[in-house]
């Protein structure tokens, strides 16, 4: 009898601790960004942006009008530090870590 009031009572300890370990601080359910940083090579600006305009923002638009992405945006960097540094940076903002993880299998 005592080993199943001792078993029970620490059963009855270790229950408030379940929902505080499932937590994880680190992330929040919501959308997401996954940035892709390219470094363009010296005289080839206006063929990657010809590149970009002609193949990759159809593909961005009907991937919006599907919902399987929210948003995407391109920033261009003003700076650059070193010769390594990027120039160009594509953000693809997903409804959540779910829809990105099932972009392979579209």
């Amino acid at each position: 009898m005592r080993k199943v009031l001792r078993a029970t009572l620490f059963v009855v300890t270790l229950l408030p601790a379940l929902p505080s370990y499932a937590q994880n601080p680190n992330y929040d359910v919501g959308p997401m960004w996954r940035v892709t940083y390219y470094h363009i090579k010296p005289g080839q600006g206006e063929a990657f942006w010809k590149d970009f305009r002609d193949n990759l923002k159809p593909v961005y638009e009907a991937e919006k009008k599907e919902a399987w992405i929210v948003e995407y945006k391109v920033w261009t960097s003003l700076t650059t530090d070193s010769p390594d540094d990027w120039d160009v940076a594509v953000g693809l903002m997903y409804p959540n870590w779910a829809a990105m993880d099932q972009t392979g299998s579209k």
